[in-house]
């Protein structure tokens, strides 16, 4: 699709060349787009490696495309499948964590995600030895929250992963 406004993710998915910026990082992955308050990337991850990290500066919404995987938002992981939607938390330690192939993500950040800035705290290098700081709401209670505003969580997601 030759657009700025619309994207075929499917496309980005099969396509995808990593962004020069972002091209040390573990997560292989393509910005589609930046807004002045928003950006949104896709990355796909096929191997088993330590990509726990932490986003100081930015809340994230992470939407399986394909595959499945455990995944990693605070103190809980869960296994997680294609239409699996995942919010993280600004400070939450989070992540992927792949044990049966290849898995495709859609990442949306808020606010904007600058990549001339280190943006992200990788657990591989002990988070930088800088201390994020800890999210406003454990995750938990913020799925309590929508819960009680009658958006139904339970069912988005699969089993706790032991």
């Amino acid at each position: 699709m030759d657009s700025k406004y619309f994207l075929r993710v499917s496309d980005a998915v099969h396509g995808l060349s990593t962004d020069p910026a972002t091209a040390a990082d573990p997560i292989r992955r393509t910005f589609l787009c930046d807004g002045e308050h928003i950006s949104c990337n896709v990355n796909v991850l096929e191997e088993s490696e330590d990509v726990i990290h932490i986003q100081p500066d930015h809340d994230e919404l992470v939407l399986v495309l394909e595959g499945e995987c455990g995944f990693r938002v605070g103190d809980e992981t869960r296994r997680v499948k294609s239409g699996d939607l995942m919010f993280i938390p600004r400070g939450a330690e989070h992540g992927p964590i792949v044990d049966s192939g290849r898995v495709a993500l859609l990442s949306v950040f808020a606010p904007f995600f600058d990549r001339t800035k280190k943006n992200i705290l990788w657990s591989r290098d002990a988070f930088a030895a800088e201390a994020a700081p800890a999210p406003a709401t454990s995750t938990r209670a913020i799925k309590r929250g929508l819960m009680t505003a009658n958006w139904p969580l339970n069912g988005l997601m699969s089993q706790e992963v032991v």
